[in-house]
C-alpha cells in the first residue's frame, strides 16, 4: 500500500512554503473573518506543536493526534459541529424518530440528543412532531432548512475531501476509505 506523501503545501517542512509565509496576500498574523481566522490559526498552532510526521516508525502514538486535528478541520470545513451534523444525518437516513432512538443509534445516552437538538431546534433545523402512536410522545424530524443546511454541509466536505485527494491516486483513495471504513466500524463495535 502507497501512501500519499506527507510533504505538501499543508506541511510546513515540505516544499511551496517559505518559513513565515501565510499564504497568498496574506500578511503574518492575518486570519482573515469568521470561521476561516480560527481555523487557520489551530492549523498554525497544530503545525507548531505536531509529534513526529507519520512518515517516522512512531505512527501509534500520531494517530490520535491525526485523527482529532481531522475531526477539527473537518468541522470548520462546515457551519456544523460534529454532534449536529451526526444529528441531522440520522434525521435525514431514517426520517422522523424518538429521542430513545436516535439516541441508540449515535450511540449516546438520550440526555445527549436532547442537549443536542436544542441548538438546532432553535435554529429550526429540526422540528418536534407528536409521535403517531403515541400522541403523548415527541419525534424529532428534519426541516426543509435543516436538509438545506445538511446538504450544504455535505457539499463542502465533498470539496474539502476531494481538494485534498487531488494529488492521490484512484487506489490511494480507496486505500484511506477502507481503511477509515475499518477504523469507524472498530469504533461502532466499541459501544
Amino acid at each position: 500500500m502507497t501512501l500519499p506523501p506527507s510533504d505538501g503545501p499543508s506541511d510546513p517542512d515540505g516544499p511551496g512554503r517559505a518559513e513565515g509565509d501565510d499564504g497568498p496576500g496574506r500578511a503574518e498574523g492575518d486570519d482573515g473573518p469568521g470561521r476561516a481566522g480560527r481555523a487557520d490559526r489551530a492549523d498554525r498552532a497544530d503545525r507548531a506543536k505536531r509529534p513526529d510526521r507519520p512518515d517516522r516508525p512512531d505512527a501509534d502514538r500520531q494517530l490520535p493526534y491525526q485523527v482529532a486535528v481531522f475531526a477539527r478541520r473537518i468541522c470548520a470545513a462546515g457551519e456544523l459541529d460534529r454532534a449536529a451534523f451526526l444529528l441531522l444525518e440520522q434525521l435525514a437516513a431514517t426520517g422522523p424518530a424518538k429521542v430513545k432512538t436516535l439516541a441508540a443509534a449515535l450511540g449516546v445516552d438520550s440526555s445527549t440528543v436532547t442537549r443536542q437538538a436544542a441548538p438546532l431546534l432553535r435554529e429550526r433545523l429540526v422540528a418536534r412532531l407528536p409521535y403517531p402512536a403515541d400522541r403523548r410522545a415527541v419525534q424529532l424530524a428534519l426541516t426543509p432548512l435543516g436538509a438545506g443546511r445538511l446538504a450544504q454541509v455535505r457539499e463542502r466536505r465533498r470539496e474539502l475531501i476531494a481538494e485534498l485527494t487531488a494529488g492521490w491516486t484512484t487506489r490511494e483513495r480507496a486505500v484511506f476509505c477502507a481503511l477509515l471504513a475499518r477504523f469507524n466500524d472498530g469504533l461502532l463495535d466499541r459501544r
